[in-house]
């Protein structure tokens, strides 16, 4: 018997160490698994993000173009990344980001006529603030003369707000300063006086 027990001993040692050879084995198959998984993951450049973007807003998934667009804007401050995602911000109607980006681009001098307009929706879609909505399209018609959706969201919203005779003086003030392209500004101006 007692030959068997340094045998038995022997075997119990050589099976644990047997076993937690294995264990070793495997996990180092898995860490080289993982490391060739994160290498095979792509990283994007920033335009095909921005692409990536484009992609989802056509299908209507503005939460993942949005996540899209702030992953090309971290690789990339690009203005028309920034146009966009103030847009898909704007559509998910997160407002105070949207006027965020907006503004972004304002204190850059990038696309201003569409930068206040854009503050300007926001501001009047978001509510209670009419005042904030007005000052932002007259800011965009000041910095793009030949912005016409100014012209029209402010009359439309001055419109609104009660106010016919300064809708219809914005409306007057848009189609002289861009007689050859005011179709919709004259539009606008006829279903007002019509009313």
């Amino acid at each position: 018997m007692r030959t068997r027990r340094p045998i038995i001993v022997f075997i119990i040692i050589a099976a644990l160490v047997l076993v937690l050879a294995l264990v070793v084995v495997l996990v180092s198959l898995l860490k080289i698994q993982q490391v060739a998984i994160n290498h095979a993951q792509p990283t994007y450049q920033a335009k095909e993000l921005y692409s990536k973007a484009v992609d989802q807003i056509d299908h209507g998934s503005y939460a993942t173009a949005e996540d899209y667009l702030k992953q090309a804007l971290t690789k990339e401050d690009e203005a028309t990344y920034r146009n966009q995602l103030a847009v898909v911000e704007y559509r998910l109607k997160k407002y105070p980001e949207a006027i965020a980006q907006y503004t972004t681009l304002v204190t850059a001098k990038q696309d201003l006529g569409f930068s206040y307009n854009g503050i300007g929706n926001a501001y009047r879609d978001w509510g209670n603030h009419v005042a904030q909505a007005e000052a932002a399209y007259n800011q965009a018609i000041t910095a793009d003369p030949q912005y016409i959706a100014a012209y029209s969201n402010l009359a439309l919203l001055q419109n609104t707000e009660g106010n016919k005779a300064a809708a219809l003086k914005t409306l007057e003030a848009g189609i002289a300063a861009n007689p050859q392209s005011a179709d919709e500004l004259r539009s606008i101006e006829k279903t007002l006086q019509a009313s």
